[in-house]
């Protein structure tokens, strides 16, 4: 339970980084939009994947 309120505060926070499946863009969670509140989509290459499946990672 501890480690899912961890990643509940680095989503509040929005210091968590998303790596973009296909062209491998780093950037913050907000630079992301979020499609639908599943489907994320990339600034970069504007590839839309699935954000429940995506792994993220912290500062």
């Amino acid at each position: 339970m501890a480690l899912m309120t961890k990643v509940l505060d680095i989503f509040k926070s929005k210091q968590a980084f998303v790596i973009c499946q296909e062209c491998h863009h780093k950037g913050r969670f907000d630079e992301f939009k979020i499609e639908d509140s599943i489907m994320m989509h990339c600034p970069h290459c504007h590839y839309s994947f699935n954000r429940k499946r995506h792994k993220l990672s912290s500062i």
